[in-house]
């Protein structure tokens, strides 16, 4: 997901909605990257 949204902000031509894809791409590292440290914490148990 994250870079489609890279890929769709770079293709958009109003900035308003690339910025808005841009800040989608961010969202979505972050909650992927949360999801990955709680799955780590879970197969430690």
């Amino acid at each position: 997901m994250v870079r489609d949204y890279e890929m769709y902000a770079k293709k958009v031509e109003d900035q308003e909605v690339a910025d808005l894809f841009r800040t989608f791409a961010e969202e979505s590292g972050y909650q992927a990257s949360k999801l990955q440290k709680l799955l780590k914490k879970i197969e430690k148990k």
